[in-house]
């Protein structure tokens, strides 16, 4: 089994994709020049830090933002207590990230976020695409999309995959949202029973034709 991954020098590298089933045994991966990386994930709480350079580490909410990479554009979790503070420290690290996948299995952290002046000082949002499956509809997961839904201005579309149990709720979700003080007018907001597609995981894994692959893999999460 593969312990460590070092890249070292890799200016056509796009996309660093990790594949499995998150019960293998712990590989750490050092990204030392990718000045291309585009794509990045899915990163999963069992997952080991990923470091570029010599310092920034990535592993669960550890970021140093001193060490930026304003080349990552899309960027996927799987296995996440959603978290608005990892993401938002995540986007801090990925300035110029626009598309966001999630896949979570639990039911989320507490996600106020209004009380936090620091918000608005230095992050800015430039997400276009947001996707999470397994959504809740519960106040943490409610108040993780609405925090986007808000000051999200260039998004432009949000998908939103409820577990079938709680697809119930869906008719509550536009008011839960505020869609209608939404900051991006032209969002489209989807609300969709949440499926696992058949197929391999691993069946389109050397496909670059599409600009986001984690739709095309159905079970990255």
């Amino acid at each position: 089994m593969l312990e460590q991954l070092i890249i070292k020098d890799a200016p056509c590298l796009s996309r660093l994709l990790f594949h499995g089933h998150g019960d293998e045994e712990p590989m750490n991966i050092l990204v030392i020049s990718a000045p291309n990386l585009e794509i990045l994930g899915p990163l999963c709480a069992v997952r080991p830090g990923i470091t570029f350079d010599a310092g920034a580490t990535i592993q669960g909410s550890s970021i140093f933002r001193s060490h930026m990479r304003s080349s990552v554009k899309v960027l996927a979790f799987k296995d996440m207590n959603l978290s608005l503070d990892v993401v938002i420290e995540f986007m801090r690290c990925f300035p110029c990230l626009e598309e966001l996948f999630i896949s979570t299995k639990y039911s989320g952290k507490k996600n106020e976020w209004r009380h936090r002046r620091d918000l608005d000082k230095d992050l800015d949002i430039r997400l276009k695409k947001i996707v999470v499956r397994n959504y809740r509809g519960n106040q943490s997961h409610v108040d993780f999309a609405k925090f986007f839904v808000l000051n999200a201005a260039v998004l432009e579309s949000m998908r939103l995959e409820l577990i079938t149990e709680e697809y119930s709720t869906i008719e509550e979700q536009p008011t839960l949202l505020h869609l209608n003080e939404r900051a991006s007018i032209g969002a489209q907001f989807d609300f969709v029973p949440y499926v696992p597609e058949p197929g391999s995981p691993y069946q389109h894994i050397h496909d670059l034709s599409t600009a986001d692959p984690f739709e095309r893999y159905p079970y990255w999460n």
